[in-house]
């Protein structure tokens, strides 16, 4: 049987059979960029710390996908690129369909990272890609500065402390300790010439909804965690 759920804001199918359910994540495109995400057993969530990787977090993704896209030949082709909270891939597999030589996949998750290998195999781009456990909220990626051109991440803002570590990591992998660079309008560098490294991050603006001291309802004034970064 079929069902259906929001999955990152997207409609995915929810399958169920004797054998248990499991979610098919919708297509995702982005101009030429087209990319199938495989369907994957639920219980496979069981047991992970973090579980938001097993969805398709599509407008920032799509904001990021479309910077790449307007960038390809300066920012990705032929280029190393490194994707932190790769989630089910998307970020990184498109990476690779726009040409890149080389994108490793990281996250924090194992069961995710078996996922994204799935997805960038039945992209035709797993020959371009490794799969790398890794947790930038706890200190420097294991990866020598330099060894990036491109580091990619997709809404992976979601929480205030994530900001420095996330922002540490990207100026640690620069090479020769130089500074990442980038623009809102997704120009590289900022017309001021090619950085050390150049970071492309899609965020989806959130304001939180807290209890004010009256015992009120109040929505944050902006995306703490975006103005932490």
């Amino acid at each position: 049987t079929v069902g259906f759920d929001t999955c990152g804001g997207e409609t995915c199918s929810r399958i169920r059979s004797g054998n248990g359910s499991s979610t098919l994540p919708p297509p995702f495109s982005i101009g030429e960029v087209s990319i199938s995400l495989q369907a994957f057993a639920d219980e496979l969530r069981c047991g992970c710390e973090d579980v938001t990787g097993f969805e398709v977090w599509r407008p920032a993704t799509s904001a990021a996908c479309r910077c790449l896209l307007a960038e390809a030949d300066a920012l990705v082709r032929k280029r190393n690129v490194l994707e932190l909270g790769c989630g089910l891939g998307a970020l990184g597999v498109a990476c690779g369909l726009l040409g890149a030589a080389h994108v490793v996949l990281s996250d924090r998750e194992c069961a995710v990272l078996g996922l994204a290998r799935q997805n960038a195999e039945a992209n035709g781009v797993s020959n371009r890609c490794d799969f790398v456990v890794v947790d930038f909220a706890k200190g420097r990626p294991p990866f020598r500065a330099g060894a990036f051109d491109l580091q990619v991440a997709s809404d992976v803002l979601f929480l205030d402390r994530l900001a420095r570590p996330l922002l540490r990591t990207f100026e640690a992998l620069a090479s020769d300790g130089g500074e990442c660079g980038g623009s809102s309008s997704g120009a590289a560098g900022g017309g001021h010439g090619r950085p050390a490294a150049v970071a492309v991050v899609g965020h989806e603006v959130r304001r939180a909804v807290f209890r004010g001291p009256d015992g009120q309802p109040k929505i944050e004034e902006q995306d703490s965690a975006l103005s932490l970064f």
